[in-house]
């Protein structure tokens, strides 16, 4: 439970108010306990009394301001042994007093922490299982056990709940404290500016003419003629005119100007024609001279401004949260969701993410806004690239007319359509791991302040964004691929023979299975060890992979078993590409292989079988050979011109 850490719950400073409820109850309960008592155990009843005395006096008398805190548990189990004491001296189960124990209960979990509270929970579920177990029938019987549960519980959930609501009360009261303060904070430094500035006042008479004006009115209004003119006249432009005509009269008709009236925002009018929003306060004085109004003005342009830039900075807070939360949710897709994000806060016409290469010596685009993707890798070299002087210093940097900045390559601003441009640094962990690249089509004065502030904001955020982006990405490629050989797994081949087959089926273009087995693998395994045979099972398929296209799949269908799906290859093309992937296999090792090419209507199940069925054949016919299952004869036994050992 959250605590003030400066509060214990038996300090001084109100602990007699504090104890006194319980007090009373504890004291109530002793009574109870002696009517009747002549039917009770009075050693047990002298027990229970004197332990809740006792309890009374430690909690009053202790210095527990010297102890640790979890001694503060002491009084409130103490006298729950008490409970039990007048429980037994007053029959046992049948006594009534069972729910006496919640005071105690009551009580940790007005003041004790979570600690604490279970510490009474587990010492209530004692005093009321120790009695049935030790001293059972009469005074404890069996169905007792019910009652006991329900008792545990309902302390559990009220103990929790108080508790629970004690800590939304103290947070609540901390965060109206907090809002005093700051409150109090804000009022001090109000006060202070308004007793420093020096605001104007104009004097006015019945009439509305102006009897006096300090030199700080005759700078504001930029006039020093207001004495002896109607400040209506003088001061009101005619879109305030009625409003405060109106106001002045009742003001003239009241002995005491009201609330609104006293204070109020308005328009006035400088000599120079520049219309100023103001402050004005009234005061009404009676004298000599006759009735005054005086007018205490301050000029509220600052002030105004600041309250929209706080509205501003409020709606882009929300923005920003809301922005963040989007991209949060992108999944694998975190990277152009980053640059989509950082295109709407910033309002620019794109953004590019840049992230170090896989080779770690060239920057390259990671994520893009638009659907084109940029070109033009950027060098690391900080002498060379903007991006890459950004990444190294972690320092933003903003050129509002990309064709003129000596420091870019105006051949990429070229090729890339952007004519301005801002740099934002993404880190993680106080390190640059990336930069953000908004770009404007057309050149810009100066950067919005705004846009820089959101995007330094946003790219604290797109850190984590593209960490979470980068470990789905990997947890998706783990999930497709065969941990031992790296090649595909069963559900990525599944997906990869839907789309050849899909492919197939709208070009007309042929698709192609082989199927390829280690000859004797079984006896390599005897052989050399299991270990030996994982090795050469990861030498083989990064072998066979590497003798594909990129649009094929070489996948592990079973044991020492691969089967390539060939896309756009024929008959002829699917036997080439066995032999050459035969011809790879490290070592004195060999394989088989059977190849099908799709018919053009058939299942992906009859497709994969006839591909086995010629790799059986193959095998039948002595290994170390091709077998196409559109032609039965035996293809390329040899690939290898010298024998294999």
């Amino acid at each position: 439970m959250t605590q003030d850490p400066e509060r214990r719950a038996f300090d001084r400073e109100g602990l007699a108010g504090r104890v006194a409820p319980f007090a009373a109850a504890a004291a109530g309960a002793v009574l109870v306990g002696f009517i009747g008592i002549e039917t009770a155990d009075p050693a047990w009843l002298a027990t229970g009394a004197i332990t809740t005395a006792a309890t009374i006096v430690l909690a009053l008398t202790v210095p527990w301001r010297s102890l640790p805190r979890w001694v503060e548990v002491t009084p409130p189990l103490l006298y729950m042994l008490a409970v039990v004491a007048i429980r037994h001296a007053s029959g046992g189960a049948s006594s009534g007093f069972s729910p006496v124990f919640l005071v105690p209960i009551l009580w940790l979990a007005l003041f004790g922490t979570r600690p604490q509270l279970a510490a009474g929970i587990a010492v209530l579920t004692a005093a009321l299982v120790v009695p049935i177990v030790i001293v059972g029938e009469p005074h404890y019987p069996f169905v007792e056990w019910r009652r006991v549960i329900l008792l545990v519980l309902v302390g559990a959930t009220l103990g929790l709940i108080v508790q629970e609501l004690v800590r939304q009360a103290q947070q609540a009261t901390a965060r109206a404290l907090a809002q005093a303060r700051e409150l109090a904070e804000q009022r001090d430094v109000t006060e202070a500016i308004f007793r420093s500035a020096l605001d104007a006042i104009v004097s006015i008479d019945w009439s509305g003419t102006v009897v006096s004006a300090n030199a700080a009115a005759d700078t504001l209004f930029h006039r020093t003629d207001l004495v002896g003119r109607d400040v209506f006249d003088a001061l009101v432009p005619p879109n305030q005119m009625a409003r405060l005509r109106e106001g002045f009269a009742r003001l003239l008709t009241d002995h005491v100007p009201t609330g609104r009236e006293s204070r109020f925002d308005a328009e006035l009018q400088r000599g120079d024609g520049r219309v100023l929003p103001v402050e004005i306060s009234l005061a009404r004085t009676e004298g000599p001279g006759g009735l005054r109004i005086h007018a205490f003005v301050r000029d509220t342009t600052a002030q105004r401004a600041a309250e929209q830039s706080r509205t501003d900075h409020l709606d882009d807070l929300d923005r920003l949260l809301i922005v963040t939360r989007d991209v949060s949710r992108a999944g694998v897709d975190g990277r152009r969701a980053v640059c989509l994000a950082a295109r709407d806060l910033s309002g620019a016409d794109f953004v590019l993410l840049f992230t170090i290469g896989p080779v770690g010596e060239r920057l390259v685009v990671a994520g893009s806004s638009t659907d084109q993707s940029a070109q033009a890798d950027v060098t690391l070299d900080p002498d060379r690239s903007v991006t890459a002087q950004v990444l190294r210093t972690g320092t933003a940097v903003f050129s509002p007319d990309l064709a003129t900045d000596t420091r870019v390559d105006t051949a990429t601003a070229l090729q890339l359509g952007a004519a301005a441009a801002y740099w934002q640094p993404v880190t993680r962990d106080d390190v640059p791991i990336g930069v953000l690249v908004a770009y404007w089509r057309q050149p810009l004065a100066t950067l919005p302040e705004r846009a820089a502030t959101l995007l330094g904001l946003f790219a604290e955020q797109a850190a984590t964004v593209l960490e979470r982006s980068d470990l789905l990405a990997r947890l998706e490629d783990l999930a497709r691929t065969d941990a031992l050989t790296g090649a595909a797994n069963r559900r990525a081949l599944d997906e990869a023979l839907e789309i050849a087959l899909a492919d197939a089926r709208r070009s007309g273009r042929p698709v192609s299975l082989t199927m390829l087995d280690l000859d004797h693998f079984k006896r390599y395994n005897d052989t050399h060890g299991h270990q030996a045979g994982d090795l050469m099972l990861r030498a083989t398929a990064a072998a066979w992979i590497h003798e594909l296209r990129p649009g094929d799949v070489l996948a592990r269908y079973g044991g020492e078993e691969f089967l390539a799906v060939l896309r756009a290859c024929d008959v002829a093309g699917a036997v080439v590409v066995a032999d050459r992937m035969r011809a790879v296999v490290p070592g004195p090792q060999t394989a088989s292989a059977g190849t099908a090419t799709w018919d053009g209507t058939e299942t992906v199940a009859s497709l994969i079988a006839r591909a086995d069925v010629a790799l059986y054949q193959a095998k039948d016919a002595g290994r170390d050979r091709t077998i196409s299952s559109e032609a039965r004869d035996v293809q390329a036994t040899k690939v290898d011109p010298e024998p294999r050992p």
